[in-house]
């Protein structure tokens, strides 16, 4: 279940709407081979195995325990990827599965997959996994409201709120952490005047490289010039933990707990 990998592809918005630079710096880097897709770390390996077996239970309905485990996948993977289906599953509506999202209305070359969308009247819900135990603020968080924007672009059905969640199994445990909404007048204005000149900001050939929290998992940091000017207190702070709230609001009760039938 891979995809082409997009430079400005919404799973690394934080990074590029902060530093329009690193999207070059990283390109340069791969040219001459210092940073290659072999980088990526184990997390990040560990993570899509768990994302490839998430999507296959949910297409093919198969609990998680029915893939068995290997040399890559155990126990807890398998058990994490349950209490992740066993959240989604009761959402009721119209559901949206790894489902790949266009952003070429910003930028020919912006596109990536939402994990798992719900349409319930005139709700849209945008829901992203996060294995990793790495905290993440569903809060202002441009990845949710960039698949927000693409999954839009599918829906011809009315929709007036548009929500965004996180479902982190190792970090939060079962439920999902929902963040903010938008109207879909808020999206579309926040697409249009912050969103598409972001994108074109990495397009020019002296884009500004801005270093902070966002160059954490960044594959250039070793390698960027701004990043090794930063104060040695400054780049511990960058890595320092930020607490994500927990939010038990009862928005969404609805896809929650689903009438009876």
């Amino acid at each position: 279940m891979t995809q082409a990998h997009s430079r400005i592809g919404p799973s690394s918005a934080h990074r590029w709407m902060a530093c329009p630079g690193s999207v070059n710096l990283i390109k340069a880097l791969e040219a001459r081979g210092v940073v290659t897709d072999d980088d990526a770390s184990g997390a990040a390996l560990e993570g899509t195995i768990a994302h490839d077996i998430l999507a296959t239970c949910l297409i093919e309905d198969r609990d998680a325990w029915e893939m068995g485990e290997d040399e890559r996948v155990d126990a807890k993977m398998l058990e994490h990827v349950q209490t992740t289906l066993d959240t989604l599953r009761p959402l009721s509506g119209r559901a949206f599965i790894e489902t790949d999202v266009s952003l070429a209305s910003y930028h020919p070359d912006a596109f990536g997959r939402l994990d798992f969308g719900f349409l319930h009247g005139e709700h849209l819900g945008i829901v992203d996994f996060k294995y990793g135990t790495w905290p993440v603020n569903p809060v202002g968080n441009p990845q949710l409201a960039c698949y927000g924007l693409g999954l839009l672009e599918q829906i011809t059905a009315k929709v007036e709120i548009v929500h965004f969640g996180i479902i982190q199994p190792r970090r939060q445990g079962p439920g999902i952490v929902w963040g903010d909404a938008a109207t879909y007048e808020e999206l579309l204005v926040w697409g249009l005047d912050t969103l598409a000149p972001a994108m074109a900001a990495t397009d020019e050939f002296d884009a500004a490289l801005t270093p902070g929290k966002h160059c954490r998992f960044c594959p250039a940091k070793n390698d960027c010039p701004a990043y090794a000017a930063v104060d040695i207190k400054k780049r511990a702070a960058y890595n320092r933990v930020e607490r994500t709230p927990v939010d038990a609001a009862t928005i969404f009760a609805d896809f929650i707990n689903p009438p009876q039938e």
